[in-house]
């Protein structure tokens, strides 16, 4: 995940795949979310066959990160 400025933020190898639910989930560590903000995001999959491919296959997912609001 990258910042708008084009910082890497979080670069991790944590994401699980459940291929019969087609999908993706990863793990947030401390510190993951620390900073507000938007943020781009994409996931690179090493596949069985060999290989990789990146999702979204174009682009980026956006994530944005509220400020807390209780200022912790």
């Amino acid at each position: 995940m990258k910042d708008l400025g084009g910082n890497i933020v979080v670069n991790s190898n944590a994401v699980s795949l459940d291929q019969g639910q087609n999908s993706l989930t990863y793990a947030w560590s401390t510190g993951d979310t620390a900073l507000a903000g938007i943020f781009l995001a994409e996931v690179e999959v090493t596949l069985a066959a060999g290989g990789k491919t990146t999702i979204p296959n174009e682009g980026y997912y956006k994530i944005h990160i509220d400020a807390d609001l209780d200022g912790a």
